[in-house]
């Protein structure tokens, strides 16, 4: 009985540290700006997006986080003719949404002051209204809301502004891949984070 009142006291005390050092929990928001190219280059467009998430410090170093990014529309239709096959291809993307799940590691970078550097890897799933267009070809438009889930990735720099409070930037990429998609949308954004 003294011994498991030990360790739970132990416990409640690494737990308390943790806490004081950093907080366990977080939310973030940013807004930055999106390049969205494809493979084929049949699309070259910019936009604005806005995403926010939640995040659990597990360790200093290790965080799960979840949220969900919404880009701008993708209005820019780039019309193009292969000399592959001399067919004329136009693409448009509208209101394009993916929910994200995956890890971050911080490491602090000292020599930036009280600064810390984070990667990001995990897996989007996203939707969007896509328009496809192939004349010459002899191929049907296309005009739906395909989906799927792929991999995002990102870097960041964050720094404290206070005991909650950090501000910083990052880049990102999340990757789009479907029967006849192939896009990358690279964003830099400003992040915002609250710790609690």
């Amino acid at each position: 009985m003294r011994r498991s009142n030990i360790g739970i006291c132990l416990i409640a005390a690494s737990l308390s540290l943790h806490a004081q050092a950093e907080p366990a929990f977080y939310l973030q928001s940013s807004l930055g700006y999106v390049d969205a190219s494809s493979k084929e280059d049949t699309l070259d467009a910019q936009a604005g997006a806005l995403s926010a998430e939640f995040g659990w410090q597990i360790t200093p170093n290790i965080a799960l986080e979840f949220g969900g990014v919404a880009y701008g529309d993708l209005d820019e239709t780039k019309v193009f003719e292969s000399t592959a096959n001399g067919r004329i291809l136009a693409e448009r993307l509208s209101s394009t949404r993916v929910l994200q799940l995956g890890a971050a590691l911080t490491l602090p970078v000292q020599a930036l002051g009280d600064a810390e550097f984070g990667l990001r890897l995990g897996v989007g799933r996203w939707e969007t209204d896509l328009v496809r267009i192939c004349i010459v070809c002899g191929l049907l438009p296309f005009d739906g809301t395909p989906s799927g889930s792929d991999p995002y990735f990102g870097a960041s720099m964050l720094w404290s502004l206070d005991s909650s409070w950090k501000l910083g930037a990052e880049v990102s990429r999340q990757v789009i891949k479907e029967d006849f998609l192939d896009i990358k949308l690279d964003q830099l954004a400003l992040k915002l984070r609250y710790g609690f």
